[in-house]
């Protein structure tokens, strides 16, 4: 899989140099008029490197990302260590969780 990542990777840019850029010099290239979609978005937030990386490794594929950032169990650990309901209602805000399902995650670790 790395030998042909790498081929992947050298073919990018030997199309690069096909449409009269240099490929060494990546930084005079307007990739936003070159790359597709949600490329574009990934390599003005990562980098040429990472939105390349994501087109070999993952082209194809549908990538989701979960709304919330941290498992419920975690979330659920910290709320238990809260007295306060502001606490709680606080955690519930910044983890994407609604405090209902926190407090059911509570009382299901105190079992």
């Amino acid at each position: 899989m790395i030998a042909t990542a790498e081929k992947d990777r050298r073919d990018i840019y030997d199309l690069l140099s096909l449409t009269g850029s240099n490929s060494n010099d990546t930084d005079s290239v307007d990739f936003e008029n070159i790359l597709k979609g949600d490329y574009v978005k990934i390599y003005k937030i990562f980098g040429l490197e990472t939105a390349m990386k994501m087109y070999i490794y993952f082209r194809g594929c549908s990538i989701s990302c979960p709304k919330q950032f941290y498992k419920i169990e975690h979330v659920a650990t910290i709320s238990a260590n809260c007295e306060s309901k502001l606490d709680r209602e606080r955690i519930a805000v910044i983890s994407g969780y609604t405090t209902q399902w926190i407090n059911k995650e509570v009382r299901k670790e105190h079992r």
